[in-house]
């Protein structure tokens, strides 16, 4: 009797000072880390406490891996720790510690990708931001399982990845990147208008990306998308070439930069000033209002515009227009080029 009662007073005494241990390491700082920075740490699906444990000790996140595993036990969050990728920024408490991991407070990283940009350019962009591998962001792009399986008959994904904010979990892969945008592209040949639309004006969803692309890449304003969008159909109506410097900057390796005159007599059926009509398919990702102007474009009848020098474009029917138009421009970037080199240097006579 007095042996199990001494048994019985023994286990009370040790959960006590297990109990009582945890309270007092909960407040130890879990990491010597940097706190200049946020370190990451992942939680891989279907990892054991223990193993939890492990990696943050052989990380340094924490002192002592029994500690942590002994914490996350006694507060029953062990059966609630979620996988994910986690920020630590070195001072956290134990308890907080086991609590995030419960909770599933991964961190999460949000990227604004720019309309127009190239899938190229977009692999770029995300890599520095996300860490992730561009060759298999690329890869993806194209990929003929891929473009098969989203009805695709094209031999990249070049203009049918949506650029727009998107939320991705820290190590996040290049393939579920990808995945996001273009499912988010295909969402937006939902809408019922767009549909009716490709239907009345008899157009592939492709004609209207690859028109799409070419106003995203002149447009800077939103009013005037559909303006830009109705010259260039009007110009494909009529046999005209577009001769849009965007198709030129696509051809470009170490693009955008300004276009000289040599880059105009480039070979490729993108160039637009060598081939009539059309090129064989987008040049950039278009964001929805280019889109949306390419399907909707005003109707009207310009077939020439000039920058106006404020952001916008003058728009002109006839040729005869369109140069006193380019003319006005030109004297305007003139006295422009005068004014700033007056402000570099205030004594230089006009």
């Amino acid at each position: 009797m007095i042996k199990k009662l001494s048994l019985f007073i023994f286990s009370v005494c040790a959960v006590l000072v297990i109990t009582a241990s945890y309270f007092f390491f909960s407040s130890w700082i879990m990491t010597g880390k940097s706190t200049e920075a946020p370190h990451y740490f992942k939680v891989a699906k279907g990892s054991s406490v223990r193993q939890i444990g492990n990696d943050l000790s052989e990380n340094g996140f924490i002192r002592s891996r029994l500690l942590f595993t002994a914490a996350a036990k006694l507060t029953g969050l062990d059966r609630k720790i979620k996988a994910g990728f986690y920020e630590i920024n070195g001072d956290e408490t134990l308890e907080e510690l086991v609590s995030g991991f419960a909770k599933g407070s991964y961190i999460a990283i949000q990227v604004t990708i720019p309309e127009g940009l190239t899938t190229r350019r977009i692999a770029g962009l995300l890599s520095g931001k996300l860490g992730i591998d561009s060759s298999s962001f690329m890869d993806a792009c194209r990929d003929s399982a891929l473009l098969k399986s989203f009805g695709l008959k094209t031999s990249t994904f070049e203009g049918y990845l949506l650029p727009e904010t998107y939320e991705f979990e820290y190590g996040v892969t290049a393939r579920e990147v990808f995945l996001k945008l273009a499912e988010s592209a295909g969402k937006l040949w939902e809408t019922p208008s767009w549909i009716s639309q490709l239907k009345e004006r008899n157009l592939s969803i492709h004609t209207v990306l690859t028109m799409a692309s070419i106003v995203e890449g002149e447009a800077r304003l939103d009013a005037e998308r559909p303006i830009i969008a109705g010259l260039y159909w009007n110009r494909v109506r009529i046999g005209m070439h577009l001769q849009a410097d965007p198709t030129i900057q696509f051809l470009l390796p170490g693009g955008p930069r300004r276009l000289l005159y040599r880059d105009l007599e480039l070979d490729s059926p993108y160039n637009t000033y060598l081939h009539a009509g059309l090129p064989p398919g987008p040049i950039g990702n278009p964001g929805a209002k280019s889109i949306e102007a390419a399907l909707f474009p005003a109707s009207h009848g310009f077939l020439y515009m000039v920058a106006d020098g404020s952001g916008g474009h003058t728009f002109s029917k006839t040729l005869a227009e369109h140069n006193v138009a380019v003319a006005r421009y030109n004297q305007l970037m003139q006295v422009r080029r005068k004014e700033q080199k007056m402000n570099r240097n205030p004594n230089a006579k006009p």
